[in-house]
C-alpha cells in the first residue's frame, strides 16, 4: 500500500515522548505514529459502532411503545396536531412568565 505524506504540528511533549517511545522500541518515531494514529481510529470507530448501536435501541424501544399505544387504541393512532400542542404549550408558559 502506498503511504501517503501529511504534516503535522506535535506540542513539544508529545514530540519528546514519542521520540523517546521509538527509541526505546528501536523503532522511528513515523512507524510508531502511524500504530498510535491506527489504535486511535480503531477506538474511535468503536465509539461511533457503539453511539449508533445505542441509537437503533433506542429507536426499537420507541417503536415498541408505538406498538403498545396502537393495541391498546385498537390499531388507531393518536389524533393530536402536535405543531397546535407546541404552540399551546408556548403560549401557556409565557402566560404564566408574565404572571
Amino acid at each position: 500500500m502506498t503511504k501517503k505524506r501529511i504534516q503535522i504540528l506535535l506540542e513539544p511533549e508529545q514530540h519528546r515522548a514519542l521520540r523517546q517511545m521509538a527509541q526505546r522500541e528501536g523503532r522511528s518515531v513515523s512507524d510508531l505514529t502511524r500504530e498510535i494514529v491506527q489504535a486511535g481510529i480503531e477506538q474511535r470507530q468503536e465509539l461511533y459502532t457503539q453511539e449508533k448501536n445505542r441509537r437503533l435501541q433506542a429507536l426499537e424501544r420507541a417503536r415498541r411503545v408505538r406498538q403498545a399505544i396502537l393495541a391498546e387504541r385498537d390499531g388507531r393512532p393518536l389524533s393530536v396536531d402536535i405543531p397546535r400542542l407546541i404552540e399551546e404549550l408556548r403560549e401557556d408558559r409565557m402566560a404564566s412568565i408574565w404572571h
